[in-house]
């Protein structure tokens, strides 16, 4: 592709949402209710010059953004004049790959050739949003046994890359180039259990894992010329360096748990565990 002194711009937008909601309810002399819930977002989204392409033009731009918002919760009631039990695992996932590129990642890539002139060099920038939030709610009354286990697990492990190939050359003369990698990502795990009876038991499990994989860089042989080159990941953070995570997710890694119980005989437990591992 030759553009003379045009500007060559490719932009990639994708928004992915996935909600998943259960509802249990049971009345009866003995009732036994198991719910599992999952919700997940997945998929690419590429800006990229391909393998073996050549371009010339007065000034490149890639920019590729993704936003992910996978939901699950569950609200498990169960009422009855004996026996009570109900299990609620809720689960939600995020694996959403953001990517800008010249070349190729794999190790036996072709020829590609990037060349500008013109002030505006080339510019890449791969921004992924991902906020993943797992909620699993449990509400159980009998006169007689309350047993209840909700397990609630949300996991990010969303991407956001920006790489010059291999065998592929950029050339910006004597202006910039600048590949930059940007993760905004939270994930949240809440899980709940109220129980009121005779006796009353329950565990409560709560896991938040956020792993993202972010990077600025280049792979195996190939060159780059020009004034000044960057490459640049940020996770959570602002071209500044300041915090800058999710709205609503001051915390980027969060397990949190509520519980209660009302019986003669009680005993309940929660099990916490938040990864934060970027």
């Amino acid at each position: 592709m030759s553009l003379g002194t045009g500007a060559a711009t490719l932009n990639a937008i994708s928004t992915s949402n996935s909600t998943a909601t259960g509802h249990a309810v049971s009345v009866s002399g003995v009732s036994v209710n198991i719910a599992n819930i999952n919700a997940s977002t997945a998929g690419a989204t590429r800006a990229s010059v391909g393998d073996g392409a050549t371009v010339t033009a007065g000034s490149l731009a890639l920019t590729a953004t993704g936003t992910e918002t996978p939901k699950a919760s569950n609200s498990f009631t169960g009422v009855s004049l004996g026996i009570g039990i109900g299990d609620a695992n809720v689960t939600t996932t995020d694996t959403s790959t953001v990517a800008t590129f010249v070349g190729t990642e794999a190790g036996n890539g072709s020829p590609t050739s990037v060349t500008t002139t013109g002030a505006g060099g080339v510019t890449a920038t791969a921004t992924n949003n991902s906020t993943v939030w797992s909620d699993a709610s449990f509400l159980s009354i009998s006169l007689l046994v309350d047993g209840q286990f909700t397990t609630s697990t949300a996991t990010n492990t969303a991407r956001a890359k920006s790489w010059i190939g291999t065998g592929a050359s950029v050339a910006t003369g004597s202006f910039d180039l600048a590949f930059n990698a940007v993760a905004t990502v939270a994930v949240l795990a809440h899980g709940s259990g109220v129980g009121a009876g005779t006796f009353s038991a329950g565990t409560t499990n709560a896991t938040a894992t956020l792993n993202p994989e972010v990077g600025a860089f280049t792979v195996g042989a190939g060159s780059v010329t020009g004034r000044n080159a960057t490459f640049l990941s940020r996770v959570n953070a602002d071209a500044s360096g300041n915090k800058a995570t999710p709205v609503g997710y001051d915390i980027p890694a969060s397990a949190t748990v509520t519980l209660g119980t009302i019986a003669l005989i009680g005993g309940s437990g929660a099990n916490l565990i938040a990864h934060d591992q970027p």
